[in-house]
Order: structure tokens, then C-alpha cells, then sequence
């Protein structure tokens, strides 16, 4: 698996920037337009997807780099800012 070491960490950046841009152009689309389809089915499942693979993406790379959330403190900062990600997506 680290011969992928490099695709995974640009599919993981790319969820990262993806999961980011959707999550600011709904709180946009709500807060300032008052606009609707932002809860739309497929934007739902659009959010849902970018997620699993970043999450996949990540879990990948922790396990290529044998760093773990709760060993290391930079991972754990992540998670604990992943986890004010979704309390705030939600």
C-alpha cells in the first residue's frame, strides 16, 4: 500500500478542499441567499460521499505512516477539529 502513498494523500487533499467549498457554499447559500436545495437529496449524498472517501482516504494514510489519533498530537488535534467539523455540518 505505500506505493500509493502519493495518489491516496492527493485524494485525501482533494476531499479535504471538496468537503470544505461545499460545506462554506451551503452555509453561504442558507445564510445569506435563504436558498433550499442546499438540504436537496442529492447535495445530501454529494456531502455523505465527499466524507466517506476523505475518512477512507485518511484511515489509509494512518495506517501507511503508523501514526494514530491519541499516540501522535498533531493527529489527534485533527480528529478533535474533525470532530467541530460535523457538530458544526449538522
Amino acid at each position: 500500500m505505500e506505493a500509493f502513498y502519493l495518489e491516496i494523500r492527493t485524494v485525501h487533499i482533494a476531499a479535504v478542499t471538496l468537503s470544505g467549498l461545499l460545506f462554506f457554499t451551503r452555509a453561504v447559500a442558507v445564510n445569506v441567499f435563504g436558498a433550499s436545495w442546499t438540504m436537496a437529496a442529492p447535495i445530501r449524498y454529494l456531502s455523505y460521499t465527499i466524507d466517506t472517501i476523505l475518512l477512507t482516504a485518511a484511515l489509509m494514510l494512518m495506517t501507511i505512516v503508523q501514526q494514530f489519533p491519541f499516540v501522535d498530537a498533531w493527529l489527534t488535534a485533527k480528529v478533535l477539529l474533525l470532530v467541530a467539523y460535523i457538530v458544526l455540518g449538522s
